[in-house]
């Protein structure tokens, strides 16, 4: 159970983002429902694949309010305020394969940093593969030109991609999560011509701790230094 947060933070941070995420995430499917209640808490286990226990993870939607609300407290905001909205996109997803070994998954996520007024809105469409009983791994994968970024919702009954025309990310290279105790880390950094992206993660039951550091031109552009830490909403 979450710690108690300054409530006027989290209702001002609610306020300014109501605009954003009204009707947007809608409630997980009652599949995805009754896996989360069924499957074992426990990581020790070895009757479960990797995979089943990453999708219940992963999916739902998550938030940093409690970590934005005490470094407010504290008297330095250092990280955003940020959402995930993540949900399995497979249905959308048309001519999908049967004998795929993963699922999709739509995440849509939503940024507010400190001192601006817009919030910054970031989709991503992403494969998680099964690799075997201990590891996924992670295909990020380009989203077709010419979308509306805002038409990139769960909720969008409308939205579909075709499966011969995804392609994976030219600039993040696949990596495996490894499973253990703790949940699920990755370490995964990518160098390009100018600067590199390197993406550190730990994923548990209703924790996701996000550390993304860009650096270009030999500046670090990220600016926090620690992960953003974001707790499960639903």
């Amino acid at each position: 159970m979450r710690k108690s947060i300054n409530c006027f933070i989290y209702a001002l941070l609610m306020t300014l983002l109501a605009s954003e995420f009204a009707c947007n995430s809608g409630n997980p499917p009652a599949q995805e429902q009754a896996q989360d209640s069924t499957k074992t808490d426990s990581l020790s286990t070895n009757a479960l694949k990797a995979i089943d226990v990453f999708q219940t993870y992963i999916v739902g939607d998550f938030d940093n309010a409690e970590q934005v609300a005490e470094e407010y407290n504290k008297g330095k905001q250092s990280h955003p305020y940020a959402k995930h909205v993540n949900r399995i996109a497979n249905e959308k997803i048309k001519n999908l394969p049967s004998s795929l070994n993963g699922f999709y998954l739509l995440e849509e996520s939503y940024y507010l940093y400190p001192n601006q007024k817009d919030t910054l809105v970031k989709p991503y469409l992403f494969f998680f593969e099964a690799v075997d009983d201990k590891t996924v791994r992670l295909h990020s994968i380009q989203l077709p030109k010419g979308l509306d970024i805002k038409e990139i919702k769960n909720n969008n009954a409308n939205l579909f991609f075709e499966y011969d025309s995804l392609k994976t990310s030219p600039t993040f290279q696949p990596a495996n999560y490894s499973w253990s105790e703790k949940g699920f880390y990755i370490k995964a950094p990518n160098e390009f011509p100018n600067g590199s992206f390197t993406l550190e993660e730990t994923i548990s039951k209703d924790k996701l701790e996000v550390m993304e550091t860009l650096i270009k031109d030999g500046k670090k552009l990220t600016p926090y230094d620690t992960p953003i830490i974001y707790l499960r909403l639903q």
